[in-house]
């Protein structure tokens, strides 16, 4: 409701992968004191918190991410502080003031997962920039990921993704190849980073590739068709920004933007 962005029941499956599985993956991990020793090298490892954490948040993420970036930060012994993006800072705040609450009753001090509430650019550069923030983890755009970057201090970030997927004559079922590619670009709309947006085969299977996209319900769109889709994904042109307008939007959504008529 809030960003426009995805779908209702592949984001709800993320909140569980991001809170329940993460938890259950992480739950035993030492973070803290001594997590390694090497004998025979006579040396150990000892870890401690950073303290404070700047958690940037997307809008096509904005709860799972809270979640994942709030699990990973306490686990660690640190506290949070999110800067949601700003057309979802109703949905990553009611997640972070969920997690908040969540900890209290198991014993935690309160405000150890925080949110702000009103977002601007100078306010997420101010959480990012004190000697109070400790750490910052960036999840966004490459504009946001270079501040970020630029601020001195200790940052793990991650940008767009766009992430193309090879396959090579080699590959055994291609029905398969097809679905795999297709629930990746498909899951939530195609938010997630890791959603493969992209395929580059091998010429000499490229065809019975193309049939079996088509027997699962994919469509090819001809020249003057994808003439539309480029128009409607960079209305600036080629070398001008890609359109907000298009982001986790149904292919038959997207189709119907473009002037297209599809199955």
């Amino acid at each position: 409701e809030e960003t426009g962005y995805g779908r209702l029941d592949h984001k709800a499956f993320k909140n569980l992968f991001n809170s329940k599985f993460l938890f259950e993956f992480i739950r035993h991990v030492p973070t803290v004191g001594v997590v390694a020793e090497h004998p025979s090298r006579r040396y150990f490892e000892i870890a401690e918190p950073v303290g404070v954490i700047a958690g940037l948040i997307p809008v096509t993420n904005p709860t799972s991410t809270v979640l994942f970036k709030a699990l990973i930060a306490v686990k660690a012994r640190n506290a949070i502080v999110c800067a949601p993006h700003p057309r979802a800072v109703q949905s990553s705040a009611a997640t972070a003031a969920l997690m908040d609450e969540t900890a209290v009753r198991a014993g935690a001090p309160r405000d150890l997962v925080q949110s702000m509430t009103e977002v601007s650019l100078e306010g997420t550069d101010a959480l990012m920039r004190p000697h109070l923030t400790d750490l910052i983890l960036a999840t966004g755009s490459r504009q946001m990921v270079l501040a970020a970057y630029s601020c001195g201090k200790p940052t793990y970030a991650v940008g767009p993704g766009n992430t193309t997927v090879y396959v090579h004559r080699s590959a055994r079922d291609l029905g398969e190849v097809a679905a795999m590619i297709i629930f990746s670009s498909t899951f939530d709309n195609g938010t997630p980073c890791a959603s493969e947006q992209a395929a580059v085969v091998d010429a000499e299977i490229a065809e019975r590739l193309r049939a079996e996209f088509e027997a699962r319900g994919s469509y090819f769109c001809d020249e003057r068709e994808q003439a539309a889709v480029e128009r409607m994904c960079f209305p600036q042109g080629a070398q001008g920004p890609a359109s907000v307008d298009i982001v986790g939007q149904y292919a038959t959504t997207l189709a119907e933007m473009a002037g297209i008529r599809v199955p």
